[in-house]
This record gives C-alpha cells, structure tokens and sequence, in this order.
C-alpha cells in the first residue's frame, strides 16, 4: 500500500476505505456491473466467460476470514463471469461472487449427490447464468453465450429457465444417459453425419514425432435424461457438436 500510495493523505484515504464495514465486494463492484451491462449494448453478441480462482493466503497465517481450498492452502473462492465481444474485446465483469468453506463441515458433508443444488458450490454456474438474464433486461438486442468448461456440465444448469438471448456453450464432461437408441451421449454423438474436418498438427514431444490428427465435426439435437439422484427433474432438449479426433499415430477422442 505505502509503494502504491506514497502521498499520506492519500494511504490514509485507503486504509479508512478498507477499514470502512459498507465497503464489501458486492458493493464495490456494483457500478462496474452496471457499467459493463451498457457496454453490451454496443455489441450484438457477447461471450460470457465464467471460471474460479482460488486466492490462497497460505503465507499470510494471521489473516482471518478463510476456508479451505481445493488441495493444500487457505484462502477465498472467487467465480467471476466476464464479458467479451467475439473479437476478443474484454468488456468487464458481469458477475462475481467470493464464499469460503465452513472448516466445521468440510470433509464431513454428505455425497455430492445426495446434496441439493443449493447446497453445492456448483450453485455458481446458475448464479452466473442469473446475471446474463439481468443483463438480458438491459440490452435486450444482445445475444449472451454462457461459455463453461467441462466442470460447468451441470444438468440443473441445462434445466434452468432462460430468456431467448441468453445461450449456453458447455464442454461435456459426462457420458450422460440420452433419449436414443444408443443410450448415452458419446455413443449417440458418434452415429451423427459428419458435417466437416480439418486437420491439425500437435507438437512433438521428447523421442516421438509430430502427432497428427483429424477433427471431424458432429451436430445434433439431443434429449438428455435426468440423473438417478434427480427425480424431480425433467429431459432437457438441446443442440449437441463434438469432435472427434484421430491420430495418424494412434485414436483417441478429443
């Protein structure tokens, strides 16, 4: 703080601002959420790119206030959604939320899956989504694609209730159960036309040769049935693409 503020004054300003109970997160973000909703006016798609990040205070012992993270270290979880204009043009944040893990019960939870929605920290991509749709309201001529990894495949986000306009990207990660013939989402994705292919050169690691593999593009709709653990839940209809991958070398599935 003193090598950033070097004015007294102006350190003195900071610390009483921090040291200030209404300065939280959600307060202090505020007016850059509202001004990045206008920012997509200008605009008529917009990538939202939600992730975590883990801020760990693990040298910092005296610090209060912390949870356990995934693997060693305390700190605090952080989900941010960030806007951006498909030419890569950042237009801020929509979305940000910062929890820690209750040190009482972590480890001494029941299953994931016998744990609600609201229960789980998988809550963030809903969350996440929830702001497109707010953010929907206020540029209603923009088209939102919510892009999540593979750990946002999230039946309940699927299931959610969305405006037109507000759109989902999502890496599979499960080989879910599918309404077809074929029974699971891989093995249905497979029997698809392919629709193009390209080819791409992988670099070569120590002793092997350059990999090469073929891409070839698959698109579907699809039925996805809901998972044992949620009866109360229904089939969700939607598009499905993936690529499969083929190495002169050897298979593999990307």
């Amino acid at each position: 703080m003193p090598q950033a503020l070097p004015k007294w004054s102006d350190l003195k300003a900071a610390y009483r601002f921090f040291d200030n109970a209404k300065a939280v997160p959600e307060h202090i973000l505020s007016g850059h959420i509202k001004a990045t909703r206008l920012r997509t006016q200008t605009v008529p798609i917009v990538l939202a790119v939600p992730d975590t990040t883990y801020l760990n205070w693990e040298r910092h012992p005296a610090t209060k206030g912390l949870g356990r993270l995934s693997g060693a270290g305390r700190g605090i979880i952080r989900h941010s959604t960030l806007a951006v204009a498909p030419e890569r043009l950042p237009l801020g944040l929509l979305a940000q939320r910062n929890w820690v893990r209750d040190d009482e019960t972590f480890g001494t939870l029941p299953s994931h899956k016998k744990r609600s929605l609201e229960d789980k920290e998988s809550i963030k991509w809903l969350d996440s989504v929830e702001a497109l749709t707010i953010a929907r309201e206020v540029s209603p001529q923009t088209c939102f694609i919510s892009i999540g990894d593979r750990e946002a495949d999230v039946f309940e986000l699927f299931a959610m209730k969305r405006p037109v306009g507000v759109e989902l990207l999502i890496r599979a990660s499960w080989n879910r159960v599918v309404d077809s013939p074929h029974r699971y989402l891989w093995e249905t994705l497979q029997s698809a036309r392919v629709l193009g292919a390209v080819e791409v050169h992988v670099p070569r690691r120590p002793g092997e040769p350059i990999r090469r593999y073929t891409l070839a593009l698959r698109s579907m709709p699809i039925t996805l049935k809901p998972p044992q653990a949620g009866k109360r839940l229904s089939a969700v209809s939607l598009w499905n693409s993936g690529e499969r991958s083929v190495s002169a070398e050897r298979g593999g599935r990307d």
